[in-house]
C-alpha cells in the first residue's frame, strides 16, 4: 500500500489544538541571567505557545528607502545584500550584512535601507513572530533581548528564515513540514532569549499571569463576544476591584484596555490576510462598529485599517500563519 503523507491546512481557527507541536521539549534555553524559573517545564508546554509567524524576502525600493510601521509581532531581519539602519526609541541600530537585527512589538520603527555601492541594489530577509504564554501575555514583553545577533546566532537565525521560506506557496502542510515549521519558529526565538535580560518586575508578571491564565485564555477565545467588567469578573471569580487591581498590578493596564489591546493587536494579525473585508476583521475581534475600529486601530498603530493592510499585505516570496 503506498505512503500517504498527512496534510493539514493551517486556518485561522483550527491549527489543530497545537498538536501538542509547543514542542514539550523546548523550556526556553534562557541564559541564567534571564531563567524565568517559576513554571515547571510541563507547565511551559501548557502555557507556552507560537501566536504568529511568516517570512519573507525581497529588495529595497531604492536606496535609503525607509519604511514606518508599528506591529504587534517581533521582527528579525538580515540585511542578505546592502545594510540596514533601524530606528527606534530614539536610537539607530546598524545592521550591515551578515548579522540581524531585532526590533519589538508596539514601538514605532523605521527601517532605512542602504545599497550595496558596487552591486547598485539592497536585498534582505525576515521573520515576525508572536509568543504567547495563555493565549494573552506577550513574551517578548518579559524579556530585553539583544537589538543584534551577529556570528553563529546571526547565521543560525538566517538558516530558520531560509528554512521558512522554503515552505512558502504552500496551502496545507504536511505533518512534518508544520512540526518543522514550529521548531523554526521557536527556535528564533531561542536564539533572542539567549541573548536577552529579564526585564523589571518579569517573575512578579509572570506569577501574577499565571494566577490569571484561566481568563486569559477565555478572552483570547471570545475576542468577538460583546463583554464588559461585570462579565470579566465574573469569569474570573473576582470582584470587579479585585479584577481592576490585579490587571493594574500584572498587566499595566485596566481590564477593559488589555482586552481593546488584545482586539487590536488581533485585528492587526488578521489584516494581513486579504480574505476578510474591513468589517468582518472588525466583528471578529469585537467591534461592531467599524469607524470606531478604525479610530482605535489608527491610534495603537499609527494608520487606519485600510492602510495598514496596504502596507503590509504579503508580497509574493513570503510566507505568513497566524496560530491560535
Amino acid at each position: 500500500m503506498p505512503k500517504r503523507a498527512l496534510y493539514l491546512k493551517i486556518t485561522s481557527k483550527d491549527w489543530f489544538a497545537a498538536m501538542a507541536l509547543h514542542l514539550r521539549s523546548l523550556s526556553v534555553s534562557l541564559k541564567e541571567r534571564c531563567t524565568l524559573s517559576l513554571l515547571p517545564l510541563d507547565r511551559w508546554a501548557d502555557a507556552l505557545s507560537l501566536r504568529f509567524l511568516e517570512a519573507g524576502a525581497g529588495s529595497a525600493r531604492h536606496d535609503g528607502w525607509a519604511h514606518a510601521k508599528t506591529v504587534p509581532f517581533g521582527i528579525l531581519t538580515q540585511a542578505t545584500l546592502g545594510s540596514y539602519e533601524l530606528k527606534v526609541g530614539g536610537r539607530t541600530v546598524d545592521g550591515p550584512m551578515g548579522t540581524a537585527i531585532f526590533a519589538p512589538p508596539h514601538e514605532p520603527l523605521i527601517f532605512v535601507h542602504r545599497f550595496d555601492r558596487s552591486a547598485g541594489s539592497m536585498r534582505f530577509r525576515f521573520a515576525h513572530f508572536g509568543f504567547v504564554l495563555w493565549g494573552g501575555l506577550d513574551v517578548l514583553s518579559l524579556l530585553a533581548p539583544p537589538e543584534r545577533l551577529t556570528g553563529a546566532a546571526a547565521v543560525e537565525a538566517g538558516a530558520c528564515i531560509e528554512g521558512l521560506l522554503a515552505q512558502r506557496g504552500a496551502d496545507g502542510l504536511p505533518l512534518h513540514a508544520l512540526a518543522r515549521r514550529q521548531e523554526l519558529g521557536f527556535g528564533l526565538l531561542r536564539l533572542l532569549s539567549a541573548q536577552a535580560v529579564l526585564r523589571p518586575g518579569a517573575h512578579e508578571v509572570l506569577a501574577g499571569a499565571a494566577r490569571l491564565a484561566p481568563l486569559l485564555r477565555t478572552l483570547r477565545d471570545r475576542l468577538a463576544e460583546p463583554l464588559d467588567i461585570p462579565a470579566l469578573a465574573k469569569l474570573a471569580h473576582l470582584s470587579r476591584a479585585s479584577l481592576h487591581r490585579q490587571f493594574l498590578s500584572v498587566l499595566g493596564v485596566p481590564p477593559m484596555e488589555y482586552l481593546k489591546r488584545l482586539r487590536l493587536d488581533e485585528a492587526a494579525r488578521r489584516l494581513l490576510r486579504a480574505d476578510e473585508s474591513l468589517a468582518g476583521v472588525a466583528a471578529q475581534v469585537g467591534f461592531a462598529n467599524p469607524y470606531h475600529f478604525s479610530r482605535e486601530f489608527k491610534a495603537r498603530f499609527g494608520m487606519p485599517p485600510a492602510q495598514y493592510r496596504a502596507d503590509r499585505l504579503f508580497r509574493p516570496g513570503s510566507l505568513g500563519s497566524r496560530f491560535g
